[in-house]
């Protein structure tokens, strides 16, 4: 059943609050699910199943599907699955996570990018995730060190995983149309190193705290440390790649 006339049985006019915009073009569901299920992970879970664009088909095609899903009048369609009905970003992802899981979702862009950050910041992370993102934000994840895209979102993305485009989108994909583009992209874990990733993530929003000025202005700390990486004092935080900036990070920690 199409989505319009899903919505119209239900009697739910989709929430621009809530990111409510409907994936319909079926070659890119198939992309991402195809992405989803590579390697045949022991478990998936997906945030947002909404009216099943996704899960249908992931349903068909795998066993241990975990859904969790904010709006209430979607739950009762997924009365064979399991659910949780709940918010994604206070869901207790600790107890979700176990080896060779996958996080897939066609994410409402206003909690995208802190899904992005919460999930690498996890102690137990994921194995994959395959994530629907605005463009501008997409292009921030993937921009390099020296391009204006390029800041916090870029340097966590780029540190703990592997990161390739899936699908590239326009506002005729879903419906209702947003006036966006979005771009889906795939995540693979990355084993790093680090004595503590929060501690990391604030040292790293700490470098970009003021983009204008030399890094050693906004982390001071740092100042006895760049002779050793032969690194100019005049270096700002968008000069840095994601490496060194680990490096930076456990010399000072």
């Amino acid at each position: 059943m199409k989505i319009k006339d899903q919505l119209k049985i239900l009697d739910h006019i989709p929430k621009k609050n809530m990111g409510q915009n409907f994936l319909v073009n079926e070659k890119v569901i198939s992309k991402i699910v195809d992405e989803t299920l590579a390697g045949n992970p022991k478990k998936v879970i997906e945030i947002g199943p909404g009216l099943g664009s996704l899960t249908d088909q992931l349903t068909k095609k795998h066993n241990n599907i975990i859904l969790i899903e904010k709006e209430k009048r979607f739950t009762n369609r997924w009365n064979n699955t399991t659910l949780i009905h709940g918010d994604a970003l206070k869901v207790d992802w600790i107890g979700l996570i176990e080896p060779d899981t996958v996080l897939v979702s066609n994410l409402p862009y206003r909690i995208a990018s802190r899904i992005l950050v919460d999930r690498s910041m996890d102690s137990t992370t994921l194995d994959r995730m395959v994530l629907m993102f605005q463009k501008e934000v997409a292009d921030r994840i993937l921009a390099k060190e020296g391009k204006k895209d390029y800041g916090i979102l870029s340097v966590i993305a780029q540190i703990f995983w592997n990161i390739k485009q899936v699908a590239h989108l326009g506002p005729k994909d879903f419906h209702p149309s947003p006036k966006v583009f979005s771009k889906v992209l795939s995540f693979e874990k990355r084993s790093v190193e680090m004595q503590s990733k929060l501690d990391f993530l604030q040292f790293v929003k700490k470098a970009f705290s003021n983009r204008r000025k030399k890094v050693v202005s906004n982390v001071k700390r740092l100042e006895s440390h760049l002779d050793k990486f032969q690194l100019s004092k005049n270096i700002r935080a968008e000069e840095i790649n994601p490496t060194l900036f680990k490096e930076l990070f456990n010399a000072v920690s």
